[in-house]
């Protein structure tokens, strides 16, 4: 990309507000672009109440479905384990979006990377 009449590289990678972990944040795709693991999110508010996982760009990555769905709640240490999963799904990394479904309604932000 040029600017300011200097070429300069384009960045490629997550974008957003990386402000909790996910571990695992790389998971391999099996030849037919399939995966299946629990995650853990760390950074979330100590036993925060309900929160609910969103990622438009994971479904639209798996056009063979996707499901982020949290198992129990936010532990003591901020920490939330979920089941990630996805049917045939183009590499990539795609943002992870955590969000508290009672006041105060935060939103918090990890990233997934799909690879082969």
């Amino acid at each position: 990309m040029l600017s300011g009449g200097v070429c300069v590289a384009v960045p490629v990678g997550p974008v957003g507000n990386g402000n909790v972990a996910i571990t695992p944040s790389s998971v391999t795709l099996t030849n037919t672009g399939n995966f299946t693991t629990n995650i853990v999110v760390s950074g979330l508010p100590p036993l925060s109440g309900a929160i609910a996982f969103a990622s438009p760009g994971l479904t639209a990555a798996c056009p063979g479905g996707s499901a982020l769905a949290p198992i129990g709640g936010v532990d003591a240490t901020g920490r939330q384990v979920a089941l990630a999963l996805g049917a045939n799904c183009v590499a990539g990394t795609f943002p992870i979006t955590i969000t508290e479904t009672a006041s105060p309604f935060q939103t918090f932000t990890g990233f997934l990377t799909l690879h082969f």
